[in-house]
C-alpha cells in the first residue's frame, strides 16, 4: 500500500485528473490533496478542495485533504485548531528556527506533520532533542523529494544535505517521504 501525503491541489481539473490517474497507475492507494496557506491565516478557514471532486477518480483511490501552513511567526497560531478541523491532515512548514521549535514543542497537538522545505539551506542545525520531542508528541517530519528531481543542482544538494541531517537528528524515526510534485512526471 503506497501513500503520497502531499499532492498539490490545483484548480486546473484536467491536470489534476491526469496526475491522480498516473499515481493510481503507479500503485498509490491514498493521496492527500494539499492546499497551501502562506502568511496570516485568512478569515475563511474552509477547505477549498471540493468533495467529491468534479471529475471521476480512479477506482480504489482514497483521497484525503491536507493543509500546509507556512509558519514564520509562532505567535500567529491561535486559530490552528479551527483550521485543523476542516482538513484531514494539518502540516506546518516552519521558515525559521524559532518557528520550528514552536512547532515541535508548543503548538497544539492537532498538527500531524512538520514539512521542511529541503530545497533551501537552513542557517541552523536540526537539534535532536527538539525533533525527538515532536516525535514523542506524535508529529511526523516530511521530506519532499519533488524539487530534487527537477530543481537546480543547488536545490538537489540542499535536499540531500537536509534529508541527511533530519534522518540523523531523528534517528530515522518519524520521517515521511512525499513527492510534492505538481505534475504527473515531476
Amino acid at each position: 500500500m503506497f501513500y503520497d501525503l502531499n499532492v498539490p491541489y490545483t484548480a486546473n481539473h484536467g491536470e489534476l485528473q491526469r496526475s491522480l490517474a498516473f499515481l493510481a497507475e503507479l500503485g498509490y492507494n491514498t493521496l492527500a490533496l494539499s492546499h497551501t496557506i502562506t502568511g496570516k491565516l485568512p478569515t475563511d478557514l474552509t477547505c477549498p478542495i471540493p468533495s467529491p471532486l468534479p471529475f471521476p477518480t480512479p477506482a480504489g483511490l482514497r483521497l484525503i485533504t491536507r493543509c500546509t501552513l507556512h509558519l514564520s511567526d509562532p505567535s500567529q497560531n491561535h486559530r490552528i485548531t479551527t483550521l485543523a478541523n476542516n482538513y484531514t491532515l494539518l502540516a506546518i512548514r516552519p521558515t525559521s528556527e524559532k518557528a520550528l521549535q514552536s512547532a515541535c514543542l508548543s503548538l497544539p497537538p492537532t498538527i500531524d506533520i512538520i514539512s521542511l522545505d529541503c530545497s533551501i539551506r537552513y542557517p541552523f542545525y536540526f537539534r535532536q532533542k527538539t525533533l525527538l520531542a515532536a516525535i514523542e508528541r506524535g508529529i511526523r517530519f516530511e521530506i519532499c523529494y519533488g524539487v530534487g528531481l527537477l530543481g537546480s543542482g543547488e536545490q538537489r544538494r540542499n535536499l540531500i544535505s537536509n534529508a541527511t541531517q533530519l534522518v540523523r537528528a531523528t534517528k530515522g524515526r518519524g520521517v515521511v517521504v512525499s513527492s510534492e510534485a505538481g505534475r504527473a512526471l515531476a
